[in-house]
């Protein structure tokens, strides 16, 4: 066993490793509680608050959804540390989340709305995903994932053309793809082929697709997460460490407490404090103000999006199949639908992405006598600088963002483009079941104001990690937490077991350095 800095991936070629950087201003503003430490030989620390002896985790992890109970696995399964906490605030409102993640594990091949350059870093995050499931013990993660086929459907010349020519650019890179036509889609899917259901009659459109069989494509990231959880507990008894889950436990406040150049943090619920020596926020988008507090994020706004994601039916699809984002609509999000693993057919359909186009949103925004937008330029969006002040901010942030119809509309039509047999009114009842406020989070630092959507975490100077959730948080939930893992580790001084590691995930690429010359 040694200790090993395992180099952090560069995301859209900005290091994520990121040291001093404009995610780290506002630092000098940070409330640092000074209080007494004391160390024991061979035990954590204690620190002595008000005369109270209060134990001290080595890490403590907020948001215990999938990206969190994956940390603690891999923790618990490839380090030496001895205690762990994973803290979830509200258990309903997780799963409510982890059921609205995507559930597919995607590689990119058949997202229209992804180049290669993100694709091929995309399939390797989902390889590492499905190393990791497959290799659990018993053969348990095969109730978590599920090799189903994969198509992106193009309708039309128009479509046609542009999956002739991304299967030609992927081919190389993407040996487990292949084109096929209408007559094998026919095969593989007859409701997508068929305008009726006799499958009497064929679609007009001329049709193709890039097709991907033979590799595990669906998941429930819920059992997943579930099962992460299992296994850290086992774990952790064997090796004699510890591993605390507390459940709805409402966080207050998170304070710095500080002694000898080492920082500790406080987490505070009112009835129970919580103190570590390593903290992971995951999902800031609901635990803005906590972040802000600590002195992160000052220039961004978190956005409450409300509406109508995603809608359900019993069954007509026998694997994934992903539209084609409009081409005559560049705000458009491709739609897909997929069977979900263990619900007896049904077939769900999501919006490829959460994030909305600007002018929708601008368009959703009526800000009464401080903003007014009823125009959807784009130049527009630098009216958002103006809820830097605190006032407005909060104005802005407390406002339920209806999402305009357009987008349930697209979902409701981007299901029938799949289906063609689909009944419309039908589509729309069932999407009244799936209303869900998404946060969406926007930087107004500088001249070019833009939606988060280029960074999925931000890695700071101190040991502190804040995790963004997006709808791809399944897909990437094994490196977000194999990079979080090494980040604790080269911070706290803690070895890793590298032989295990490269066995239970062979994609990471292992590097003898030290982690202060990386960052």
């Amino acid at each position: 066993m040694s200790r090993t800095c395992l180099r952090s991936s560069i995301i859209n070629n900005k290091v994520k490793y990121m040291g001093s950087s404009y995610l780290t201003r506002g630092l000098e503003r940070r409330n640092i509680n000074i209080t007494k430490i004391k160390y024991k030989k061979d035990l954590h620390p204690i620190i002595e608050e008000e005369g109270v002896r209060k134990n001290v985790v080595d890490v403590l992890v907020i948001g215990g959804g999938v990206m969190g109970s994956a940390l603690a696995y891999l923790l618990s399964k490839h380090t030496n540390i001895k205690n762990i906490a994973l803290l979830s605030e509200n258990k309903d409102a997780e799963n409510n989340l982890i059921y609205h993640l995507n559930g597919t594990i995607n590689s990119g091949e058949t997202d229209s709305n992804m180049d290669l350059q993100d694709s091929l870093r995309l399939l390797k995050y989902s390889n590492m995903l499905r190393s990791v499931v497959q290799g659990l013990p018993g053969g348990i993660g095969k109730e978590c994932i599920a090799k189903r086929t994969k198509i992106l459907l193009g309708l039309g010349e128009e479509e046609n053309n542009v999956i002739e020519a991304r299967f030609d650019e992927f081919k190389h890179f993407f040996p487990k793809i292949s084109l096929i036509d209408g007559k094998e889609i026919s095969k593989l899917e007859p409701k997508v082929a068929y305008l009726d259901n006799c499958l009497s009659k064929f679609r007009k459109e001329k049709m193709n697709g890039i097709l991907l069989k033979d590799e595990y494509t669906v998941a429930s990231y819920g059992l997943l997460s579930a099962m992460f959880k299992k296994l850290a507990d086992d774990i952790s008894f064997l090796k004699k460490s510890k591993i605390s889950n507390y459940v709805d436990l409402k966080i207050k406040n998170i304070k710095r407490i500080s002694s000898n150049g080492e920082i500790y943090y406080k987490v505070d619920s009112g009835e129970k404090s919580l103190y570590s020596r390593f903290l992971v926020i995951n999902d800031i988008g609901n635990r803005f103000e906590l972040v802000r507090e600590l002195g992160y994020c000052s220039d961004w706004i978190v956005l409450n999006m409300f509406g109508k994601f995603q809608t359900t039916i019993k069954e007509g699809l026998k694997g994934v199949v992903n539209s084609m984002q409009n081409l005559s609509l560049p705000g458009s999000t491709p739609i897909y639908g997929f069977p979900e693993i263990n619900s007896n057919q049904a077939i769900r359909f999501l919006a490829s992405s959460y994030t909305l186009p600007i002018k929708w949103l601008l368009k959703s925004m009526n800000l009464s006598d401080n903003i007014s937008i009823n125009d959807a330029s784009s130049n527009n969006f630098n009216l958002f600088k103006s809820a830097r002040e605190k006032s407005l901010r909060s104005k802005v942030e407390k406002l339920e963002i209806k999402i305009p119809k357009l987008v349930s509309e697209q979902i409701i039509q981007g299901s029938k483009k799949i289906i063609p047999s689909l009944n419309l009114s039908q589509i729309k009842d069932k999407q009244q079941n799936f209303g869900i406020s998404i946060n969406q989070l926007l930087d107004v630092s500088g001249e070019k104001n833009r939606v988060i959507l280029d960074r999925s975490k931000i890695h700071t100077d101190e040991n502190l990690i804040l995790n963004i959730s997006h709808p791809n948080s399944g897909t990437t939930c094994i490196k977000s937490a194999t990079d979080d893992m090494i980040t604790i580790c080269n911070k706290l001084g803690i070895n890793i077991n590298e032989i295990s590691l490269k066995a239970d995930i062979p994609e990471y690429e292992v590097h003898e350095s030290n982690f202060q010359d990386e960052a």
